[in-house]
């Protein structure tokens, strides 16, 4: 079991089993649990468990994320003449 702190929203994610912190097994081998909110989600792997973050799950993470990037127009591809065979 280990607990981390999330940069964009200072909340902090305790990733474990879930017996280790009075869950219920069956919901997966693995828990994310936000130790400010109380809430959680269950995961297949430690590794994805790990990756989850608090705005993947968590309503209170969520409304207290700073607000999402406007997407950028892309940029057009320069495109290169063909020669011909010669």
């Amino acid at each position: 079991m280990f607990t981390r702190t999330i940069r964009a929203t200072g909340e902090k994610l305790t990733v474990a089993h879930p017996e280790e912190i009075g869950l219920d097994p069956e919901g997966g081998k693995w828990v994310t649990f936000c130790e400010e909110h109380k809430t959680h989600v269950y995961a297949a792997t430690q590794s994805a468990a790990y990756y989850t973050h608090g705005i993947d799950f968590c309503d209170g993470c969520r409304e207290g994320s700073p607000a999402p990037i406007t997407k950028a127009t892309p940029v057009k591809k320069a495109t290169t003449a063909r020669k011909g065979n010669r």
